[in-house]
């Protein structure tokens, strides 16, 4: 589920606890405390983080995990309290009521009720979930945003199917296609659907323009095609979860669910990704642009501009921020016209933005490569990372609370505390050894290694791995392999009970006298 794009110099390495950084930007000087599964958390993956006074939340892969001191420590809640599934992509609170969206981890193919908003107003002890029953769009809920009574959740398309019909005539007149079923298809006005073996030029995921019981209608732009008789063994019209975003006014009781076309006037923005309201303007983060509503919701507008694929949405004044796979975006004018954005060149690491804050006139970008901190409006970041203590460098959310910053990263909730506090203050550095022309680690070096991870295995935070090569062999070849070496002792460690990711890249060839066919280890610990 997470990828980390690299810099020149950087190789990509997508393993179990193994990743590879970019190139370092400047940072902002604090210093952050992680906290783990050790300190209760259900999952050292956090996908979101919430702050009310000493109450923190942590989104997990795991379950939502709550700390009433601050961070300190955690409990631990899950199915078994009542959420939906144990994967929560997002929380937002609201005085007792806690809102967590979580998602169908079972894809669609289980039980429907897999996924969905839970809601608890006893602390986390239960939770009562909604879902497609109770209105939402699917049970796949990506996010959840709470505006004084009201209540957004952004859910994504679906594999669950609803209600599969088979077709057994076709008919094109005029770019509309209509198609009848042998059976009640469950489709509606807006209702989007996936049309699969009637037709070459007709197949594909549409929005219903016209249906009854056992027909339905939907634009395409192809020749007129008189009557004509479909095999109802290959022609089907399936009535899947729609994905969208569903608004509650009564508590959550029940929902009123808005698809794609409502959305965006198209089945292209069918995940809703981010959410952010105030009033009667709502702001959605999804997969084709911005959509956005000035009016409580009753319509909505397509952002003609900016980046397709978002993650995240934050509005500060009249500037609307997304995050987006190509960087921060931000417009004053509903990405009218071409936005303004911040990028690599801004001192990001990596330019893919998982999620946008604001605070106190501070600009807080979650990105693959670190947490970009902008105090100038996004012209220019800061970028902490795993060397400032970050759990990861991929970080996935942030939340500011009396000063103190809370950041969800893919190896646990960190904490600031402070300039120049609470980063670790020893290391173990080591230096493996190869011979001419391999990346196999020997007997030899692999004993080095199980030594160090005897001695500070557990008490690692960070680290870094660099392969070189000896300096006047095939410069063709240096990069190629001295990255397989770090590559190769990274994954050793990892597999050997280091839990941490670290940060792994090749340099070529050292330019020094002394032998240089070796990897260089530093594993930052805490005693």
């Amino acid at each position: 589920m997470r990828r980390i794009t690299t810099a020149i110099t950087c190789l990509v390495l997508l393993l179990s606890g193994l990743a590879i950084s970019p190139a370092k930007a400047d940072d902002s000087g604090l210093q952050y405390v992680n906290r783990t599964t050790a300190n209760g958390l259900g999952s050292d993956t956090v996908n979101a983080v919430y702050v009310v006074g000493a109450n923190v939340y942590a989104a997990t892969d795991a379950g939502l995990s709550i700390s009433t001191n601050g961070g300190a420590s955690f409990t631990n809640y899950t199915t078994a309290n009542g959420l939906g599934s144990n994967n929560v992509s997002g929380v937002f609170v609201v005085g007792n009521t806690i809102y967590a969206s979580t998602t169908d981890t079972t894809y669609g193919y289980g039980n429907p009720t897999v996924g969905g908003l839970s809601i608890s107003t006893n602390g986390g002890t239960t939770f009562t979930n909604k879902n497609m029953a109770n209105g939402l769009g699917s049970s796949d809920v990506k996010a959840v945003f709470v505006d004084g009574n009201t209540i957004y959740a952004g859910t994504s398309i679906s594999a669950k199917v609803i209600a599969t019909s088979p077709v057994t005539n076709m008919e094109v007149n005029s770019g509309i296609v209509t198609l009848t079923t042998s059976a009640d298809n469950g489709l509606a006005v807006g209702s989007i659907v996936y049309v699969s073996g009637v037709d070459t030029t007709l197949d594909g995921i549409y929005s219903v323009t016209a249906a009854s019981t056992t027909q339905f209608s939907y634009a395409k732009n192809t020749p007129d095609l008189g009557s004509t008789s479909v095999d109802p063994a290959y022609g089907t019209a399936t009535l899947k979860a729609p994905g969208g975003l569903s608004i509650s006014t009564d508590g959550g009781i029940s929902f009123t669910h808005l698809n794609s076309t409502v959305l965006c006037g198209s089945v292209t923005c069918n995940s809703v990704r981010g959410i952010y309201a105030s009033g009667s303007n709502i702001y959605l983060a999804t997969n084709n642009h911005l959509a956005y509503s000035t009016n409580g919701g009753t319509t909505f507008i397509n952002s003609p501009t900016g980046e397709e694929l978002q993650n995240g949405v934050y509005v500060n004044g009249n500037t609307v921020f997304v995050a987006t796979g190509f960087g921060l975006q931000y417009s004053t004018n509903y990405f009218a016209t071409e936005p303004a954005g911040s990028g690599v060149s801004a001192g990001f690491a990596d330019a893919h933005v998982t999620d946008v804050y604001v605070n106190g006139g501070t600009l807080y970008a979650s990105t693959w490569g670190g947490l970009g901190i902008s105090t100038d409006g996004g012209a220019t970041f800061t970028n902490d990372t795993t060397e400032n203590c970050l759990g990861d460098d991929f970080v996935t959310g942030t939340f500011v609370s009396g000063g103190i910053i809370y950041v969800a990263t893919a190896g646990g909730l960190s904490i600031s505390n402070g300039l120049g506090k609470g980063c670790p203050k020893k290391s173990l550095k080591l230096s493996v050894a190869f011979d001419a022309g391999s990346s196999k680690l020997t007997a030899k070096e692999k004993k080095k290694l199980l030594r160090a991870i005897a001695k500070v295995g557990k008490k690692v935070t960070s680290g870094t791995v660099v392969g070189y090569v000896q300096r006047g062999s095939n410069s063709a070849n240096d990069k190629k392999l001295s990255a397989a070496r770090a590559k190769v002792v990274a994954r050793f460690l990892a597999d050997h009970g280091i839990k941490v990711r670290l940060v792994a890249s090749g340099k070529g060839a050292l330019n020094s006298k002394k032998t240089s066919r070796k990897a260089t280890v530093v594993l930052r610990y805490v005693e």
